[in-house]
């Protein structure tokens, strides 16, 4: 996690979670036949424990739907994100800091939400 945190720094990250079914994984998984059986079982017990999200949408939603709610969350969004948040965390366990563009931005800009994509 901390070499992502270190990766992303720079950007101004929003972190989108997009769910699915296991059933409907499992299905998918068949129909495109690209990966081993299983993997989608073992993925869906993992893939969403390494992080928190700003927005949660579903895979089986309208795309049309999930793309509305994406857009109406990144005006919306507010400081601390996401991601900020788990960069201050990795920053505590490590004693360190993780993010130093993320606290600047926190600073500088706090609740710039409302003001466009500034910085």
């Amino acid at each position: 996690m901390a070499d992502l945190i270190e990766l992303l720094a720079p950007c101004d990250v929003f972190f989108v979670g997009v769910h699915c079914p296991l059933p409907e994984l499992e299905r998918r998984e068949r129909h495109r036949g690209d990966q081993r059986p299983g993997e989608a079982h073992g993925d869906f017990h993992t893939v969403h424990r390494f992080t928190e999200y700003d927005l949660d949408i579903h895979a089986t939603q309208p795309t049309e739907d999930g793309v509305a709610r994406l857009i109406t969350a990144w005006r919306a969004r507010s400081r601390p994100t996401a991601f900020e948040r788990m960069a201050r965390d990795v920053e505590h366990a490590q004693g360190q800091p993780a993010c130093r563009v993320c606290d600047v931005r926190a600073s500088v800009a706090p609740g710039y939400a409302n003001e466009g994509d500034q910085p």
